[in-house]
């Protein structure tokens, strides 16, 4: 989602606003690389979106729930990863 912000592509208006979503970025399109600052600025964004939301989902589980959630229905998540995993692995093999 960053890279048209990194890369400073701009839309032509005769294709369409969306055209790049698709894949269909043309030369004209691909202007040269945005000033540094942009790249900083989109990765600061981009990155304190997440901080954020993550810190929001946490104050809302510490004060809705508290510290004793955590003793009781932690779950490991490195094994729900794996079970994802292996579960995506086998439709792979049979799809």
């Amino acid at each position: 989602m960053l890279v048209p912000i990194l890369l400073g592509w701009q839309t032509d208006s005769t294709q369409g606003a969306h055209m790049e979503h698709a894949g269909h970025v043309s030369a004209q399109q691909m202007t040269g690389f945005a000033h540094p600052l942009k790249w900083l600025a989109a990765v600061g964004v981009h990155s304190s979106g997440h901080l954020l939301v993550s810190l929001l989902i946490a104050l809302l589980v510490y004060e809705k729930f508290g510290l004793a959630m955590l003793r009781t229905a932690w779950f490991n998540l490195d094994l729900l990863w794996m079970i994802c995993l292996m579960i995506s692995g086998v439709l792979i093999l049979i799809i």
